[in-house]
């Protein structure tokens, strides 16, 4: 998992974008309000931009005060002049709360994905899921460009750091360039995509180059049998 963020300023704002190995993606520009990216995946040649912002959208909203409607028409109006669409959601109705005990519990919908007609060719079954954030009063937005499951119907085995590695002078090397190629400010969030990015390099690399070296042992000693 790769990923690039903008650090909240105190306890409000802040940005996260998180991606798979498989996506080739170039950071565009940034702000504390917006993060900008061209993306294309493994094996294609479209490129499509991908902008997150960070405002105050048209909402659904459960408790408090109700907006004027007068007061997100520009924000309509823009998403009409640019040709976008919301893209719906699976889960929970909404994306943010204040966390404040009932009476005065807010919920309202700020967080969407919005696309244009030709993206929306691009990827005619994407979906988008709202995830809980445990460190978060927003909800993550999983954007699927398929209509696949999010998680697998069996349980895999989990990942461990193997003590053995430590004697190879290439896991530090691997270590060193995983964390030095992923995007992200020292935030526990970037540290999040560092050591993800880490652990697929250090899979790939057992799979691969330790495979094939134990493998060459192997055939080592049965010549020496021989």
């Amino acid at each position: 998992m790769y990923g690039f963020c903008v650090p909240a300023q105190g306890k409000s704002g802040g940005l996260a974008v998180l991606w798979v190995k498989s996506v080739n993606v170039q950071l565009q520009s940034y702000s504390q309000n917006h993060i900008d990216l061209s993306v294309q995946l493994e094996n294609s040649q479209d490129c499509w931009r991908f902008t997150g912002i960070y405002g105050e959208p048209e909402c659904e909203k459960q408790g408090g005060p109700r907006r004027p409607s007068w007061q997100m028409q520009k924000f309509r109006n823009s998403l009409l002049s640019c040709g976008l669409s919301d893209l719906g959601f699976q889960g929970s109705p909404f994306t943010w709360t204040n966390r404040h005990p009932h009476p005065h519990t807010v919920h309202e919908r700020l967080d969407r994905a919005c696309v244009s007609q030709g993206w929306s060719q691009l990827f005619p079954d994407a979906s988008v899921t709202h995830l809980h954030v445990n460190c978060s009063d927003h909800k993550a937005l999983l954007v699927r460009l398929e209509d696949t499951p999010i998680f697998s119907s069996h349980r895999s085995r989990p990942w461990r750091f193997e003590a053995a590695w430590l004697h190879s002078d290439q896991c530090e090397q691997i270590v060193a360039k995983s964390w030095g190629r992923c995007l992200g400010p020292s935030t526990l969030e970037g540290v999040a995509a560092h050591i993800a990015a880490c652990r697929a390099d250090l899979s790939l690399w057992s799979k691969t180059v330790l495979k094939a070296d134990k493998g060459n042992k192997n055939d080592l000693k049965l010549n020496f049998k021989d």
